[in-house]
């Protein structure tokens, strides 16, 4: 009779049931012949399989001298002991060779525990040989096993016509461990150790050099293997217990409620594979017995084997009667019949019958003539799988439902005692007799029992009555996060990576822990000793690269592939399908992908969503998505590449013709799916008319959009990898105007990302174009390229022809771009008024063809001018009106831009504490977004707001990284601008030698640069510094130089403040008072706030102090309490200020108001890490005299006046000018010195005619 197979779920032989592999035509176990193969796309298939060659040592001599006849039955006799002990465990025998066998776990169907059932097979298949030999005749046979055992990804399927097999690499090292393995051992690969290595153990041995192999292989001998029905110990059984406090509470009322009324309950928990089942179950047994006086019996469920119908009954009568492994029979007839016999009936209170222990021995497999003097009635179910000893096996339903009403027995009169709580364990493998079992069990007990039923998301035990039900969820992702934390020891994981693996695993602590075990075996998750420069202190965690959607332990791997084989087939390919789709994933894509109708794809989803595989989508989402992404992972690892390859090429060309939402989300959809076909159609050399090719076209063109948009938003770095890709894919399919628009795309990412060369390379064959619109945009990025460069006549002819070009192709909006970057062009060179009229030009244009972003951006560059020039008002108008533009277009990147104009506003007013926030903010952003010259910028802009603020260790680490960061962008202008930060933070510290030369590298590097603005700061900071040194003539060139260069700006007259305070004081060290005065009071006429970071409090203590020296000590007094109310940030401001008020106060006769003034300027000079200005506050302070001192006792004092004089080396000296001089007990005064010690009598705290600086 010829059958056709079922299409309903797992393929099956209609006369055996073993499962049928696809494209079979004959049943592999008992050869039934199938009328219609199992074919179809997943004819062959990538699985993770165990594969196991046992071979027998010295076959060939042993052979050698013996009749073929005898070979043959020997060979049969051990080659059939070894297929059974394959079969008994699930495997499939592959592969019968002479004196060989090579069996697979996993393929065609896969099963949680594959590479146990491998180990398993392998130590049963040592013993049988080691017996069979022992039993054989000849007792001179050297004939041996060696066992080698492998876990890898294979390709399964029918090879070449003929037969199902699998191939691949993780087969040949199987074959070679087994060739390298000694006589009656068993060796494995690394990934079947980690497997098994909850229920084995293992003796590492050296790395093996195998045949064939270009690298030595790690391997493992089997030590020991442990009974499948014993506890096994979890990766995370001694971690912290997180995240299930609500359902411990709920399981512990549970039990309390059945001590209370005495009567039994049931609870079944159910969840995934590794949620916590087993844990959650072990935490209440721990209370209930600590607590409750409760006795608690654990029953596992036998994965395989003959004999496994009761074998979790049998563990709960171990568990009552005390027996352990390794007792003797005797030693377990007496503990049974202890037990029974110290128990009563829970009913009558008689004593219990002893046929009663002889039926619980009967369960264990304990042989008649060890259990009592007169046999009774054995019940089925030798957990071990194989008859006792007498031969006796029970099959009648009244001898089961004995055995089951025994256990219910004892366990009532044991709950008499005390109460009970029976745990039965990993029901996913019950049997359909022990579901039956518990549920006459359940029916049966009596008493305070609490039966707990541990099982999976199916319905198998839903019509107990009177149940509690629980189902477990994932854990929260905050349960997760600190059960992570407890799995690394503490140390600290970097936000990105914890996400990542938290997300991965989806809240499940099995999957958690394995993921954890593999990583750092692969050396990809390793632990660091030192901290990030965070200041966070202790070890740390660090991911290597990404966390690959590869990265699978074998133990996930087997549980989601037996969930995954467990389905039927229509469902089965419909997920696969879904896993190429993502693991958000439209289903409207589905019936294109998989080429089935739509209902049948809406019931497999309906089936999918019932099995807790996917999730459709939520309110006012339109993707469905994968509940765990690994199930999506070992879905999608299932397709071959070529099959792959196909699927994501039909997947992008249903985006382009029938997906909905976006032009984004379709974008992203196709090039998503166009990138992926293409690199696995590469990767397998598939000839070019392969369908897999035939979404490259669409795929570029979906890049080239998503590039537009990125460079839209300054997401450079986004913008080349696309227009990179979209390159690839349009190689040879799309014409040249196209590849030239790509180019020069791909050139301005690359631009603005200062790869210059690489952007030099990819425009050059882009500037040949005739066209003149495509003309305007290469030569665009050409000018723009050759600014960077820093070779600016050449930026400027090329933007010129790039402004030609597109005014001959009546193209506006090309056009205002072109005047944007001529009017940077123009600024740079310090034409500030040229360039301004340029952006204006810009703008107009922008508005009349309605260029949102060219209006954005002109305002922006409007904005940066009106800064430079420090007319305030207008810069904030044009950035109001600039960032109003960019929210518009949520242009994420112009947002910052305006933002960083705003906080150099904010820098160049004085207003330090908001620039450096708001510089902080940015450099945040910056990191995040990749964009590194914007991020350079924001932390110069906080590293001058930090020094001038006395945090001089933040200064110089922001100013030293933005160093970097400019340094490597080749970027002239901010290399220049972070020396200045540098030299700023070391004057801030007292280091004005040290300032001075990071402020002379800056000035040296702008004029080679022709950098004229960012110059002439560095030469007005140059001048201060070297003045702070008493470097006076050097100040005087640099004054001068500074005067030059503002002198050829346009420029406000309050903005010229800092370098007229520098020449005045340099005016006033060479004794031209007049001169200074004047100077200073010009400086001060302009009403508006000071700019490049000098405020008007120091101008007007500088004037004060001039004044005095001139003698008006009235007005220098008025001028000094102006300084004093003028607001400003900065830590120098705020000492020179008080100084000079303490200075005018003293010389005026009020000395308490003097020394009050000079301690509000210490504690200003000492409040922060700008402590330059200390020690000079110091000694003008100890210079007073003593509070309490008549004025006799001051011998007439007056506070010091002070006046300048050049000394030989043309430095003005300024000269304490007093009646009389400083008492003679004043030089034993103590004062501190700059870096904080206490210097004493030794050191004259100021003698007469001392040089001393107030203002």
């Amino acid at each position: 009779m010829v059958i056709v197979p079922t299409h309903g779920g797992t393929l099956r032989c209609p006369r055996c049931g073993t499962p049928a592999v696809p494209a079979a035509r004959y049943c592999f176990h008992c050869g039934l012949r199938f009328t219609q193969l199992a074919s179809g796309p997943e004819s062959a298939e990538r699985r993770v399989v165990t594969v196991l060659f046992g071979d027998l040592s010295d076959f060939t001599s042993w052979a050698e001298d013996r009749d073929p006849e005898r070979v043959g039955e020997v060979t049969d006799l051990v080659l059939a002991a070894l297929s059974k002990e394959v079969d008994d465990v699930g495997g499939r025998v592959d592969n019968l060779a002479g004196d060989g066998i090579m069996a697979v776990f996993g393929a065609p169907t896969a099963h949680e525990d594959d590479p146990e059932r491998a180990v398993r097979a392998a130590a049963a298949m040592q013993e049988t040989v080691r017996r069979l030999v022992t039993d054989s005749e000849d007792d001179s046979s050297p004939l041996g096993l060696r066992v080698g055992i492998n876990t890898g990804e294979v390709l399964a399927g029918v090879q070449a016509s003929m037969t199902y097999t699998v191939v691949g690499d993780t087969v040949n090292t199987a074959a070679r461990l087994s060739g390298a393995a000694a006589v009656g051992a068993v060796y494995a690969g690394r990934e079947t150790m980690h497997a098994t290595r909850s229920v084995a153990t293992w003796r590492e041995l050296p790395d093996l050099t195998l045949k064939g192999k270009r690298e030595p292989v790690p391997a493992y001998e089997l030590v020991s293997l442990r009974p499948s029905n014993v506890a096994r110990p979890g990766l995370g059984d001694d971690a912290t217990f997180v995240g299930r406090d609500r359902e411990l509470t709920e399981l512990y009322s549970w039990f309390v409620e059945t001590v209370e009324s005495g009567a039994p309950t049931i609870a079944v928990v159910t969840g995934e594979a590794g949620i916590g089942k087993t844990r959650v179950a072990g935490e209440l047994a721990a209370r209930a017995r600590d607590e409750g006086g409760a006795q608690v019996l654990w029953g596992r469920t036998v994965r395989h084997g003959d004999g496994r119908s009761l074998a979790p009954l049998a563990d709960v009568i171990r568990g009552a009667c005390g027996v352990v492994d390794g007792d003797s029979l005797d030693r377990v007839a007496d503990r049974v019949r202890r037990t029974v016999g110290r128990l009563a009936h829970p009913i009558t209170g008689a004593r219990l019958p002893a046929g009663l222990a002889d039926r619980l021995l009967g369960m264990l497999g304990v042989p008649t003539d060890r259990r009592a003097t007169s046999p009774a009635e054995a019940p089925p179910g030798d957990p071990a799988g194989r008859q006792n000893d007498q031969g006796e096996t029970s099959t009648g339903e009244r001898s089961f439902d004995l055995a089951v009403d025994t256990v219910a027995l004892m366990l009532s009169a044991l709950a008499v005692e005390h109460p009970l709580i029976v745990v039965i364990d990993d029901l996913e493998w019950a049997s359909s007799p022990l579901t039956a079992a518990l549920r006459r069990l359940a029916a049966r007990i009596v008493g305070p029992i609490m039966l707990t039923l541990l099982d999976r998301e199916g319905p198998r035990l839903t019509d107990l009555p009177g149940a509690h039900w629980m189902a477990l969820a994932p854990l929260p992702e905050e349960a997760a996060s600190r059960l992570l934390n407890d799995f690394l020891g503490g140390a600290a994981l970097g936000a990105q990576t914890r996400a990542a693996l938290l997300n991965r695993v989806h809240g499940n602590p099995f999957f958690l822990a394995e993921l954890l075990n593999l990583l750092i075996d692969r050396d990809q998750l390793r632990r660091q000793a030192t901290a990030e420069p965070t200041g966070q202190d202790g070890p740390r965690w660090v991911l290597e690269g990404q966390l690959s959607e590869t990265a699978m332990p074998a133990g996930v791997q087997s549980v989601l592939a037996a969930r995954i084989d467990d389905l039927e087939q229509t469902d089965k390919a419909v997920l696969r399908a879904a896993a190429v789709l993502g693991s958000r994933f439209p289903a409207a894509a589905l019936p294109s992908v998989e080429e089935l109708p739509g209902p049948e794809v809406a019931s497999a989803l309906d089936r999918l969503t019932e099995r807790q595989l996917v999730r459709s989508p939520r309110a006012g989402e339109q993707l469905w998505r994968f509940v765990h992404p690994m199930a999506r992972d070992v879905a999608y690892a299932g397709l071959p590449k070529v099959e792959r390859a196909r699927r994501h090429s039909t997947a992008a060309r249903w985006g382009v013709t029938a997906m909905t939402g976006s032009s984004r989300e379709v974008s992203n959809f196709v090039a998503t799916h166009a990138l992926r076909a293409f690199d696995l159609a590469s990767s397998m050399a598939l000839p070019p008319t392969d369908p897999a090719w035939s979404a490259r076209e669409p795929g570029f063109r979906a890049l080239l959009r998503l590039a537009r948009a990125a460079l839209a938003r300054d997401d450079h770095r986004t913008a080349a990898d696309q227009l990179a890709d979209a390159r690839r894919l349009g190689r040879g399919v799309i014409d040249d105007d196209d590849e030239n628009v790509a180019r020069v795309l791909h050139a301005e990412a690359l631009v603005s990302l200062r790869r210059l060369e690489e952007a030099e390379r990819t425009l050059r064959p882009a500037l040949r174009v005739t066209q003149p619109a495509r003309r305007a945009s290469a030569y665009a990025v050409l000018g723009e390229l050759r600014q960077k460069q820093g070779r600016t006549e050449l930026a400027t002819r090329a933007l010129r022809t790039a402004l030609d070009a597109a005014r001959a192709a009546g193209d506006d909006r090309a056009a205002a771009a072109a005047l944007r970057r001529l009017g940077t062009l123009e600024y740079g060179a310090a034409r500030i008024r040229v360039a301004e009229e340029l952006y204006r030009e810009a703008l107009e244009l922008a508005r009349r063809v309605d260029d949102p972003r060219g209006v954005g951006w002109a305002l922006q560059h409007l904005a940066w001018s009106a800064t430079t020039r420090g007319d305030y008002p207008q810069a904030e108008r044009h950035l109001r009106q600039a960032t109003e533009v960019f929210e518009r277009l949520e242009d994420a990147g112009g947002i910052g831009w305006c933002s960083g104009t705003e906080a150099l506003v904010l820098l160049l007013s004085g207003q330090l504490a908001r620039a450096r926030a708001l510089a902080r903010g940015l450099v945040d952003a910056g990191e995040s977004m990749g964009e590194r010259w914007g991020m350079a910028v924001c932390l110069t802009i906080g590293a001058i707001a930090a020094a001038e603020l006395g945090d001089i260790s933040a200064a110089r680490t922001d100013a030293t990284r933005a160093a970097a960061l400019f340094e490597s962008g080749g970027d002239s202008w901010g290399r220049i601008l972070a020396k200045v930060a540098q030299g700023l933070a070391a004057r801030g510290a007292g280091e004005p030698d040290a300032g001075a030369e990071f402020l002379a590298a800056a000035c040296a590097d702008a004029n080679e640069a022709g950098q004229t603005l960012v110059g002439a700061l560095a030469s007005l900071m140059l001048g201060l510094t070297l003045l702070d040194a008493g470097r006076v003539d050097e100040a005087e060139k640099a004054a001068e130089a500074s005067m030059a260069e503002l002198g050829s700006l346009d420029l406000r007259p309050h903005a010229q403040l800092g370098a007229k305070v520098l020449s005045a004081q340099i005016a006033r060290a060479r004794g031209r008072l007049g001169e200074a005065i004047a100077l200073l009071r010009e400086a001060l006429s302009a009403s508006e706030p000071a700019t490049l970071l000098f405020p008007r409090r120091q101008a007007y203590a500088h004037l004060a102090g001039t004044l005095l020296d001139a003698g008006q000590p009235e007005e220098a007094l008025a001028v000094a309490r102006r300084a004093v109310a003028v607001d400003a940030e900065d830590v120098r401001a705020q000492v020179l200020a008080w100084r000079a008020l303490g200075t005018c106060l003293a010389s005026s006769g009020d000395l308490e108001g003097g020394r009050d003034a000079y301690l509000r300027a210490l504690r200003a000079a000492t409040a922060t890490e700008a402590v330059s200005e200390a020690a000079q506050t110091r000694r003008l302070l100890a210079a007073l005299p003593e509070p309490g001192m008549e004025p006799s006792d001051a011998r007439g004092y007056h506070a010091p006046a002070l006046s300048a004089r050049p000394t030989g080396n043309g430095l003005a000296e300024h000269t304490v000018l007093a009646e009389h001089t400083v008492p003679a007990d004043a030089t034993g005064l103590v004062a501190d010195d700059q870096d904080g010690s206490r210097t004493g009598g030794d050191e004259p705290a100021i003698p007469d005619g001392a040089t001393v600086t107030s203002a």
